[in-house]
């Protein structure tokens, strides 16, 4: 179920950093994200956002970031864009059912930016 008319571009503390879940050749960073501050929204009212989202940040393949962003821990801060999912329509497969889920935080949707780095 992927909706990408809800683009958001958020600033937020990391709550947590959980294990990297690797799938069809590719990884994926799992970060609990906490105090999301919007910065903008499309496709979706700043009001419908939730404070607290999980972010899948995908890399080490053709279609993502080429490498792993260093240094991500909880308490440090970051800047992230991508497709925004609340939690009443993720699809089950995605692994976060009690939160709103970022993801396609990479090219062509989105970016982040961590420790002074932008990452695409």
């Amino acid at each position: 179920m992927t909706n990408t008319k809800a683009v958001i571009q958020v600033q937020a503390f990391i709550k947590s950093v959980e294990n990297d879940v690797t799938t069809n050749g590719y990884a994926q960073h799992y970060l609990r994200l906490h105090e999301v501050v919007v910065m903008h929204a499309e496709g979706i009212k700043v009001a419908d956002i939730n404070k607290e989202i999980t972010a899948f940040i995908r890399y080490g393949d053709e279609h993502s970031f080429p490498e792993p962003i260093t240094g991500l821990a909880a308490g440090q801060s970051l800047e992230i864009k991508g497709v925004y999912l609340d939690k009443n329509t993720l699809d089950p497969i995605v692994g976060s059912p009690d939160d709103a889920v970022l993801y396609y935080a990479h090219r062509p949707v989105g970016y982040v930016v961590y420790g002074g780095k932008r990452y695409e």
